[in-house]
């Protein structure tokens, strides 16, 4: 929920700086659709069948989604005209998954010629099986006083998404409602019911504070609220330190935790000096190289120094302490080549608070200090694991077991729209000395150190449908690699391009043509009888290609090291099943609410690591609440411990990291305006206290969890 919720408030009320002041009680809804009556013409769907059934002394909807279209759906509509939802915070529905497995629903509130980007708001909810749940999107009105266009760089305001980055809509004016899953894998099932609108309006809620500018304090907070844990004086930043020494003191690390984070009681396996993996009374687990059974809990981005843009930003700050001699030389410049969102393509100089409060707090020696203080803190906090894009300077010298990233820079297959992080070109001759190179590099001094788990390669490609690689590379020409090997595979199969064009529906004049031929985008592509099944066996040998080539030169330079995958977040049966072949471990990023009963697209025999997962809330000063909105600090924590135990109770799971240690900037990190609370820390170094007793009353009892799961000794 986008509200700051606190006691003391500074200058205006806090009502009159946020967007949302609460729900309302039920007999203050508005029913929208509560789908008994004539319904004709008031719904439709995309790739799904619907009927009506009874529930609950009414009607209700039961939905069978399709894997036809990337997103089946249902689109509700209003019995006339439009709903004017001007009175109201939020749009609510009731969802029960009838499924035998956990899923992910999405929901669209939107106004007249709505796209993916502009003109909806957005919402989701995971459930488990036989769970039902209430389905919400908060409604997101434009900010006031053209605000939205004044904050550049920032993705979210005290008044929740920027207009101007998509996030606004006319509430007054809502044309249809839809309910949908994002691209599944599988058929699913599931029933709504009662779709109103919820939560009182408070026009105040728009007041902009007077003056609004500045509105940054020294160390990179909102001025206009104040909130539990705010910094307010260098004295508060010592006295946090004091506190948190006591109680690392006060709080080890769990007592049946050896060295490592591993099951120190639990059973013994064979110890090697290494990270290892083993299927142990039907669950997945990493061994640690004690030999002792380990279930990675961790923390991605364990760094400081993130920083947000300073040019084109005059009179935002309080203390422009970049002009200060002792911070002048934390300024940075981000490259033009280095950012999407409003700086795309400009050079900017960009400035970190957060270390300025590390300086301010730990003294001249801060960075030593703080890389001191990491490992007793994670381990005080019941974690194991530095995840991903960690400070390199803390892998050697950690005291904790960590995980690593191998960026791959080579050539990419052609460009598509829509496709924001190309699928690297497995096919190009540099492929395999590009993956060399940058292993080589990065994990130098890694590669027998106890502590290292093993390496993710590459991060959230676009993978698309099991058709997508193919689809792709048609649209290159002779310069890409990948399209020289397909049309070799096609001619190879058809030999005259006659029988290609009948297959395909195509008129190309010759196999050079095809070759050469460069289409504009993906509708240019031919469609016809035999395209599916050769789009689909490119799209298995280009994986069978990216990953065998990965695998083997990692085993190369870090034999005892594990292959971690590539952190999916996009992906197909196809794909995810050939990475098992190669990886060790296939990682899969799930923003979700729960991952309990969740399970990959195809079946796999190979241990399973959630690279990223977080919830963020908005009542600690910071304006965004990530991929899976809580509704504030104690509930964020809630959160967190439902999805950790979750994972810990997934017998194919060894292993969940949660995105990041510190929130963003409060006006938006340099390369995309991304502000939101995400952390276990704030950004003057501030721990949340709800999150760390979270996360530890869940490591006292991580183990005990996972050993009483019971299985059939298989893979679901």
């Amino acid at each position: 929920m986008n509200c700051f919720r606190s006691k003391n408030i500074a200058g205006p009320t806090l009502a009159a700086v946020v967007a949302f002041a609460g729900i309302a009680s039920a007999d203050e809804a508005l029913v929208m659709q509560d789908f008994d009556g004539d319904l004709n013409g008031l719904y439709q769907s995309l790739d799904s069948t619907v009927q009506i059934v009874d529930q609950g002394g009414g009607k209700a909807l039961a939905i069978t989604s399709g894997t036809r279209a990337p997103y089946p759906n249902v689109r509700v509509k209003p019995r006339t005209g439009v709903w004017d939802l001007s009175k109201y915070t939020q749009v609510e529905l009731d969802i029960t998954n009838t499924s035998a497995d956990s899923v992910k629903f999405g929901m669209r509130v939107d106004n007249e010629g709505a796209t993916g980007q502009k003109g909806n708001n957005t919402g989701s909810v995971t459930l488990d099986p036989g769970e039902t749940g209430t389905l919400v999107v908060r409604l997101q009105r434009p900010a006031p006083d053209n605000l939205d266009e004044k904050l550049i760089g920032m993705d979210r305001t005290p008044w929740g998404k920027r207009g101007t980055m998509g996030g606004s809509i006319d509430v007054s004016k809502v044309v249809e409602v839809n309910i949908f899953l994002n691209k599944p894998d599988r058929s699913y099932t599931f029933t709504i019911d009662n779709l109103r609108a919820a939560g009182s309006f408070d026009p105040a809620s728009m007041t902009v504070p007077e003056p609004f500018f500045p509105f940054v304090d020294t160390y990179g907070q909102y001025v206009h609220a104040d909130w539990p844990g705010k910094t307010k004086s260098d004295d508060d930043l010592k006295r946090d330190l004091a506190a948190e020494e006591k109680s690392i003191h006060d709080f080890p690390r769990p007592e049946n935790w050896n060295k490592f984070g591993g099951w120190a009681t639990g059973p013994q396996m064979k110890a090697t000096g290494h990270f290892t993996t083993t299927k142990h009374d039907g669950k997945w687990y990493l061994v640690d190289p004690e030999g002792k059974l380990f279930f990675s809990m961790g923390i991605d981005v364990v760094q400081f120094g993130g920083t947000t843009p300073i040019d084109q930003r005059e009179g935002w700050f309080q203390d422009e302490l970049w002009n200060k001699p002792e911070y002048a030389n934390l300024v940075t410049e981000a490259k033009e080549n280095n950012k999407r969102g409003d700086f795309k393509g400009e050079s900017i100089r960009a400035f970190p608070f957060m270390t300025t409060n590390l300086m301010r707090k730990f003294g001249p020696n801060y960075e030593e200090a703080w890389r001191g203080l990491i490992s007793k803190r994670m381990l005080n906090w019941g974690f194991n694991t530095l995840g991903c894009w960690s400070d390199p300077k803390l892998l050697p010298t950690s005291s904790i077991p960590y995980t690593h990233w191998v960026f791959n820079d080579g050539p990419k297959l052609p460009w598509r729209q829509g496709v924001a992080k190309r699928i690297p070109d497995p096919f190009a001759p540099k492929f395999a000395e590009v993956i060399r190179r940058r292993a080589g590099v990065m994990i130098k001094g890694t590669v027998d150190d106890p502590n290292c788990i093993g390496y993710f390669v590459d991060n959230e490609i676009m993978w698309g449908t099991t058709e997508s690689i193919a689809e792709t590379t048609l649209l290159g020409d002779a310069t890409s690699p990948a399209k020289v090997v397909f049309v070799e595979d096609l001619k190879a199969k058809y030999s005259e391009i006659s029988k290609l064009n009948t297959a395909w529906n195509a008129q190309f004049e010759s196999w050079d043509a095809l070759l050469n031929t460069k289409l504009a985008d993906a509708r240019q592509i031919p469609r016809g009888p035999g395209t599916k099944a050769d789009f689909e066996a490119f799209t298995e040998k280009a994986a069978h290609s990216y990953f065998s080539q990965v695998r083997d030169i990692l085993k190369e330079i870090a034999p005892n090291k594990l292959y971690l995958g590539c952190r999916f977040a996009e992906y197909n049966t196809i794909v995810v099943r050939v990475a098992a072949e190669y990886c060790d471990v296939v990682s899969f990023n799930l923003y979700r609410d729960t991952v309990a009963n969740w399970r990959p697209p195809v079946e796999i025999d190979k241990p399973i690591m959630i690279g990223e997962f977080h919830f963020g809330a908005t009542d600690r000063g910071v304006f965004g609440s990530g991929l899976i909105p809580a509704t504030d600090a104690a509930d964020r924590a809630v959160k967190f411990a439902r999805y950790m135990a979750g994972a810990a109770r997934n017998p194919l799971l060894v292993g969940a990291h949660w995105f990041q240690l510190y929130d963003q900037p409060t006006t938006g990190r340099t390369q995309d305006g991304e502000n939101h609370n995400i952390g276990f820390l704030s950004i003057t170094d501030r721990p949340y206290q709800e999150m760390i007793d979270a996360s530890r009353d869940l490591a006292n009892k991580l183990y005990d969890l996972r050993s009483t799961v019971k299985t059939e000794g298989k893979s679901r």
